[in-house]
């Protein structure tokens, strides 16, 4: 009986120093310490529309570095294209691109994850005769073009027209084509709309900064509206001629 009394602190003893044996790896000063996420860029809408604020971002990163978070929105571009107008009694073009920039919900995932959005639409930009070399030029030039004006409505694409929309998460059990979402298209009249800032990023895309106010119209009752203050954005533009 003794020697059984004396067996269980025995036991208990060799249980701890196992436990004390598999914890100290962890304290091993060789072991390689964790690696955080490089992040290269981000894109976004930012703002107070009404009372509310609202950051809409997407986050870039390196992906050989640590493991990047996961991102609900992803970046769109649907919605620019090139106007050619033939010019009178000439065998050449007058070009008008028009570009356009989302920070969305991504739709590759499974589900899509419910989250807010916004699109910025520039339309007719002046290029002068169709040429690469022309349109790089006035996208160079974007902060000269000061006189952007807000379209009237959401037919009003011509000559530096823009449009802002701003899409809250989606309302549970109401359908698709009832869902609102915000636009700027619309009376606005003491808005504004400056670019501050273009960085080629290459020879075909342009990093584009700026700031904006605008009343902001409900897409289902355009007699309800909101100010939207204090906007900034940071997005990305692609040419439409090769």
């Amino acid at each position: 009986m003794k020697n059984k009394i004396l067996s269980f602190p025995l036991f208990v003893a060799s249980i701890l120093i196992m436990l004390s044996s598999c914890g100290s790896d962890s304290d091993d000063p060789q072991a390689p310490l964790p690696v955080n996420p490089v992040l290269l860029d981000q894109f976004f809408f930012t703002g107070t529309l009404g009372d509310e604020a609202f950051d809409i971002r997407f986050q870039s990163y390196d992906p050989t570095i640590g493991t990047p978070p996961n991102d609900d929105h992803t970046i769109d571009f649907g919605g620019g294209g090139i106007n050619r107008v033939p010019r009178t009694g000439e065998d050449t073009e007058d070009c008008f691109g028009s570009y356009a920039f989302g920070v969305l919900p991504d739709n590759t995932q499974s589900p899509v994850p419910n989250v807010d959005g916004a699109k910025l639409f520039i339309y007719e930009m002046p290029l002068g005769l169709c040429s690469t070399a022309n349109e790089n030029e006035t996208l160079e030039s974007f902060f000269d073009s000061n006189d952007f004006v807000y379209s009237e409505g959401v037919s009003d694409k011509t000559f530096r027209r823009i449009t802002f929309s701003l899409f809250p998460p989606k309302v549970a059990g109401v359908a698709d084509e009832e869902q609102d979402f915000y636009t700027s298209a619309g009376e606005n009249t003491d808005a504004s709309f400056k670019i501050t800032s273009v960085e080629e990023e290459d020879q075909s895309t342009y990093i584009v900064e700026g700031t904006f106010a605008c009343t902001m119209y409900s897409h289902l009752d355009d007699t309800k509206s909101k100010a939207l203050t204090n906007g900034k954005f940071r997005i990305k533009v692609k040419t439409n001629l090769d």
